[in-house]
């Protein structure tokens, strides 16, 4: 691919207006040996931008344009961004889900000033690889809708990420390097998506300390081998550095750099064991936000009677992220003794985690039967409480059947027919040029607008909208209640060339303080290079929403079979609706 000659300067001076607009970036088709300027020029712009969303984007078409035996300048410049503050992250994310991973990966592996890039490469594309095994699994498990709007609906497995055959082969070869660093990134990997042959490895791998330990029993666990309860004792004991008591959109980053519990209860899962109840409960309480949505998957694994009374007691707290999988965790167990703490956090609560509240209440009565609100399931509940006796194959049919979205709930408007359910929420609108034909975008603004106008006042939203480039209501600050910005925001967007970023856009979407919901509407397919198929998009958002299950409700904007397919996959993986057009 070929970045436009005339636009090397500009690309040079992107970076953030006063207004916090990302400024566009254009590209084409084809690439010569004579535009290297441009190609220096994106090199420098991946470099010197300090938005995540925008620099991976850049790395993305850098990594595409330049020649492909120009190995030096693909080192310098993944070297001199992997220096910045978070570059190593951007650059490993960014490289992820490139295809031509395998390749930079093979190179950056023999040079020993860049094998700790590589190896945090290979660990982001094993945790990647993981969580979409994990949310794939997790759709899969329950029944399309025929309301969905296609035809013969099934969710694929995902497809592994480019380049990933040669993978393993790599992480064998760093394991044994003496750089610490390097070794525990490898382990990482290895821990996520290794063989069995690699244990002995890892056994004797230079890395140390809980997070080292953690992957060893991971990738014994992921191979049927048995968890080490004083190693098990020891790592829960650990004192993560630094903690996360928040839900920050540092969430939303993809880094590897998870405290060992959550590595931890990943072996958990992995094993099932069921003499892990108590490290589970223990780590329920722990002040660390991702410790505890870990501790709380962890438990809805185990399904334990034990672990009701301390998921019920997480039900107030703070952290939206824990209340959702507090909620799946105990819709799973399905026990009678969850039903009263459920129903009084229905009465504090509001927006989106109704949703997660009303699913688990109905999860353990095996249907909801039209309750909507905290009244009607303590009416319910007052009147069976004494003759109830839970169905655990009523409980598990429900489950199976209905899913979170679709559980019968009023929404505070629609945009399109899809109820707005949240309260914290982020519309991600694309406004790329192909939006043009057929009056789209004017169908679009006619609907955004209704949707704002609809809005109570309580409701917290922005709207990010996106083609070639990026802009966010507000620029980089939070959601807000500001419905005339908004109003003329929708009005006045101009349609921008150079792409359609859609998974730049939603990411743009989860770098928000607060937001619990993303409502996205697309007319075509994920281009702009930082991943340009469903797939790699739905593997990215996987990532990116590991600790922070934000919602992604999903609009086939007239985008074809296969774009509606892939959208339908990325809204049932992470809690949302879809619709067709």
């Amino acid at each position: 691919m070929r970045i436009l000659p005339a636009l090397a300067s500009s690309l040079l001076a992107v970076g953030l207006s006063q207004a916090g607009e990302a400024r566009p970036i254009e590209v084409s088709r084809e690439f010569s040996a004579a535009d290297r300027k441009d190609v220096d020029a994106m090199a420098a712009l991946a470099g010197r931008d300090r938005v995540t969303w925008n620099r991976r984007t850049a790395l993305a078409w850098f990594f595409a344009s330049v020649p492909e035996q120009d190995v030096q300048k693909v080192v310098k410049t993944v070297a001199a961004c992997a220096a910045q503050e978070g570059g190593t992250a951007d650059v490993a994310v960014a490289l992820a889900v490139n295809e031509r991973a395998g390749a930079i990966l093979a190179l950056l592996a023999k040079i020993p000033a860049t094998q700790r890039l590589a190896a945090e490469t290979l660990a982001t594309r094993a945790v990647m690889a993981y969580c979409i095994r994990v949310a794939n699994a997790g759709a899969a498990a329950v029944k399309a809708r025929p309301a969905d709007g296609l035809q013969n609906p099934k969710l694929s497995q995902p497809k592994g990420l480019p380049g990933a055959a040669g993978d393993a082969a790599l992480v064998a070869a760093l394991l044994p390097t003496k750089d610490r660093g390097v070794a525990e990134r490898a382990l990482i990997a290895a821990a996520y998506a290794g063989g069995a042959d690699l244990i002995p490895a890892a056994d004797a791998a230079s890395a140390k300390g809980e997070v080292a330990d953690a992957c060893r029993l991971l990738l014994r666990a992921r191979h049927q081998q048995a968890l080490e309860p004083a190693l098990v004792a020891s790592i829960a004991a650990a004192r993560p550095r630094p903690q996360i008591g928040e839900a920050l959109p540092v969430l939303s980053l993809g880094e590897l750099d998870v405290p060992a519990q959550c590595i931890l209860l990943d072996a958990i899962i992995a094993a099932g064991d069921a003499a892990q109840v108590p490290v589970v409960e223990r780590l329920l309480a722990h002040p660390d936000l991702r410790i505890r949505v870990d501790a709380c998957r962890a438990a809805r694994r185990l399904a334990a009677p034990a672990l009701v009374g301390p998921l019920s007691a997480m039900l107030t707290d703070g952290q939206w992220p824990v209340l959702v999988e507090a909620c799946a965790a105990l819709g799973e167990i399905g026990s009678p003794d969850a039903v009263e703490p459920l129903i009084a956090a229905l009465k504090k609560r509001s927006g989106r985690l109704r949703e997660d509240l009303v699913h688990a209440l109905a999860s353990i009565a095996g249907a909801q039967e039209g309750r909507q609100s905290a009244e009607a399931w303590s009416a319910w509940w007052t009147g069976c409480k004494a003759s109830f006796v839970p169905d655990p194959a009523a409980t598990r049919a429900f489950r199976a059947a209905v899913r979170v979205q679709d559980v019968d709930l009023q929404g505070y408007a629609a945009f399109y027919d899809m109820p707005i359910r949240s309260d914290r929420f982020a519309f991600i609108l694309d406004a790329s040029g192909s939006m043009k034909a057929d009056g789209k975008i004017d169908d679009l603004r006619s609907h955004a607008t209704e949707a704002v106008r609809m809005l109570p006042q309580q409701v917290l939203f922005t709207v990010v909208d996106f083609g070639g480039h990026i802009t966010r209501l507000g620029g980089y600050e939070d959601i807000g209640v500001d419905r005339a910005a908004a109003l003329k925001r929708i009005a006045s967007f101009e349609l921008s060339m150079g792409g359609t970023r859609s998974i730049d856009a939603i990411a743009a979407g989860l770098s928000l303080r607060g937001i619990d919901t993303l409502y996205f509407l697309s007319d075509g397919d994920p281009n702009g290079l930082q991943c340009d198929d469903w797939d790699r998009s739905c593997a990215m958002a996987a990532l990116l929403t590991r600790h922070r299950p934000v919602a992604l409700g999903m609009i086939s904007f007239h985008a074809g079979a296969g774009n509606a397919q892939g959208m339908w996959r990325m809204a049932v993986e992470h809690a949302g609706r879809f619709q067709g057009f």
